[in-house]
């Protein structure tokens, strides 16, 4: 559902900016991390 939030949680940087790329086309808006701590870190302040 294009203009819907997700994070991507990926530790390889080839795959992350593959899936974000994609994503980013389709026209959802994307959040990164790196690993579990970031993704927990990252999710209060982007979640809804």
């Amino acid at each position: 559902m294009p203009g819907e939030t997700i994070v991507i949680v990926e530790d390889n940087p080839l795959n992350l900016k593959l899936a974000r790329t994609m994503l980013d086309r389709s026209g959802y808006r994307i959040h990164t991390a790196s690993n579990g701590q970031e993704a927990l870190e990252l999710i209060p302040r982007v979640r809804p």
